[in-house]
């Protein structure tokens, strides 16, 4: 059956609003993936549009993702650079908020109760909430593309390290540590002058792609982090402020054609 939408046959009492809709079909935080790659999706061999789950050697997602935060090599070779990991995932992040804002100005006119609108720039930020552990912390996983031997600090651990196999002309040294092995905490530091990226992937509770998008050209406006006597665990967060969130093309199939094909018996596969 499909969905309500006339009043002919809304039925509030009985039926809910989207008939089609079951509960394998909700997207939650279980089914989300936040990983720190590059500052752009082009750097590691993707273009806008670019269907990243029919790549050579795709599975599920596709041959872009296999690896992701393994340090094994990718199974495809975007740009013929010889990527490695295209980016590393985020663990134990608690919350994540992410916002676009877009500069309206009204214009009002003498003579006339109308108005106009002038659109103006597009504005994005994003926020982390995430535990302390013994490993990377925030903004170690977050700078992890930029490789550990153009840092100020040669402790920085090889298991985070060039993710993404560029041009050392890519590169420039830092001048001002950051921190040492997994622990980087001086936003004043060089390193943090230079953008990254942040990869979303959403799936529903049926494994099923369901959208992914890229936050380009980030930037760490403020890191914090809290302890308390009370609390068994030190979280630590930051917002960021990036340049435009690009969608990528995970392969997903639209909400219509899963269910026809759930109700023929057939699985939709990306």
């Amino acid at each position: 059956m499909g969905t309500r939408t006339s009043l002919s046959d809304w039925d509030f009492q009985n039926h809910h609003v989207q008939s089609t809709l079951s509960g394998q079909q909700f997207i939650g935080a279980q089914t989300t993936l936040i990983a720190a790659g590059p500052p752009l999706l082009a750097q590691a061999g993707f273009t806008a549009g670019e269907n990243l789950a029919t790549l050579p050697g795709a599975t599920g997602l596709g041959g872009a993702f296999n690896n992701t935060g393994t340090g094994k090599v990718s199974t495809i070779d975007p740009a013929g650079i010889s990527a490695a990991t295209f980016a590393f995932p985020l663990g134990v992040c608690e919350n994540v908020g992410l916002a676009q804002n877009k500069q309206l100005t009204r214009l009002f006119e003498i003579g006339s109760r109308r108005s106009y609108f002038i659109v103006g720039r597009t504005v994005s930020s994003l926020s982390i909430a995430r535990t302390l552990y013994d490993g990377p912390n925030l903004l170690r996983a977050l700078y992890a593309y930029y490789p550990a031997q153009f840092m100020a600090n040669a402790g920085a651990r090889k298991n985070v390290a060039t993710l993404l196999k560029v041009r050392e002309t890519d590169f420039v040294r830092t001048r001002r540590v950051a921190g040492y092995t997994d622990f980087f905490c001086n936003l004043d530091s060089d390193l943090f002058d230079h953008p990254f990226g942040l990869l979303f992937l959403f799936m529903d509770s049926q494994n099923q792609p369901y959208g992914g998008c890229y936050a380009e050209n980030a930037y760490i406006q403020n890191y914090q982090f809290g302890i308390s006597s009370q609390a068994n665990i030190i979280g630590e967060g930051c917002t960021v402020q990036f340049d435009q969130l690009l969608p990528i093309n995970v392969g997903a199939v639209n909400a219509h054609e899963k269910a026809s094909s759930s109700r023929s018996g057939t699985r939709v596969v990306a």
